[in-house]
């Protein structure tokens, strides 16, 4: 009887832990699977924005036109979610990072600057913090 009971008790604890690493191996890919649903929805918006965005947008400052401050109003909001969704651990550095290079790259142009200016009241401190310091590397609003 005691071997019995042994081999069923040792049968119990194998049993609980390959359900915990079933459990934990579920979780690993739930998240990859989220993050990259989060990545893919993303990237498809910002296509959908750059390829939709007036040609004005480039950088001539004379035409910032209702239309063009749609679409950067589109670009920041996206800019902001992607910014709360690496802040929240929902998308991991490595993505962070190319997203972050994308925004120094893509506001280069005056116009992207000028409309921020404007825009930059629509977001929440932090946010604007980033923007201000990490993406225009300027010390105010």
């Amino acid at each position: 009887m005691d071997a019995v009971a042994i081999i069923a008790l040792l049968l119990s604890v194998v049993s609980i832990l390959v359900t915990i690493w079933s459990v934990n191996r579920t979780n690993q890919l739930t998240k990859t699977n989220h993050q990259s649903e989060i990545f893919t929805d993303c990237t498809r918006r910002y296509h959908d924005i750059i390829v939709s965005m007036p040609n004005a947008m480039v950088g001539n400052l004379g035409n910032i036109t209702p239309e063009v401050i749609r679409y950067m109003t589109l670009y920041y909001d996206l800019c902001s979610e992607e910014f709360h969704l690496h802040d929240e651990g929902d998308i991991t550095d490595k993505i962070w990072k190319k997203w972050e290079d994308g925004m120094r790259i893509m506001t280069r142009p005056e116009i992207y600057k000028t409309c921020w200016k404007f825009l930059s009241t629509n977001y929440n401190n932090d946010f604007v913090h980033f923007m201000n310091h990490h993406i225009f590397n300027q010390t105010s609003k």
